[in-house]
C-alpha cells in the first residue's frame, strides 16, 4: 500500500511480550508517524516508561495518563519508542 502525499491512515496495534523483569522493547516505523500515543498494561508492581527518540527534553512528550505518553510531534522513520518496565523495590 502506498500513501499518496496529503494522505493519512491510522494503525493500532497491540501485542503482548514475555519478558524479564527488568527489561525494555522497542518499536519502529518505515514511515512518519503523527501524535503517536502508547498504552502499556502492566501490573502495578511495575514501573514503566517510555521514551521517544530524540524527545527527551522536549514538551511535546506528555504523559496522559497512569500508563499512557503521547507525542504531540511527528516521529520520523525508524526513528524508535522504547518501553522500559522495572520491578519495583519492596520497602
Amino acid at each position: 500500500m502506498y500513501v499518496k502525499s496529503g494522505q493519512t491512515y491510522s494503525f493500532n496495534a497491540e501485542y503482548e511480550e514475555v519478558m524479564n523483569e527488568n527489561d525494555w522493547t522497542f518499536y519502529h516505523s518505515g514511515t512518519p508517524t503523527k501524535c503517536a500515543t502508547v498504552t502499556v498494561y502492566a501490573p502495578p508492581e511495575f514501573d514503566i516508561s517510555v521514551v521517544f527518540d530524540h524527545r527527551a527534553s522536549s514538551n511535546t512528550l506528555v504523559q496522559v495518563g497512569p500508563n499512557v505518553w503521547q507525542l504531540n510531534a511527528i516521529l520520523l522513520p525508524h526513528q524508535n519508542i522504547r518501553i522500559i518496565w522495572r520491578k519495583k523495590k519492596v520497602p
